[in-house]
């Protein structure tokens, strides 16, 4: 028997097989860095660049 709040599918965690699905934070800081590249190297946009990635990875992860 499954602990309570953990599921088991096809013999996977499912908590496992989510994890294996998020974007880890180096993927998350490359395609940050992309988009600061992309916009000419112009400081300041750190943070927007941040959120713009983890938004991205989210859309795909959703699409999914």
């Amino acid at each position: 028997m499954a602990r309570p709040g953990v599921l088991l599918e096809r013999g996977r965690n499912t908590h496992q097989a989510a994890d294996a699905e998020k974007p880890q934070e180096q993927d998350i800081a490359q395609l940050a860095y992309q988009f600061y590249e992309e916009r000419g190297r112009v400081d300041g946009h750190d943070v927007e660049d941040w959120l713009r990635a983890e938004a991205q990875f989210r859309e795909q992860a959703d699409r999914l």
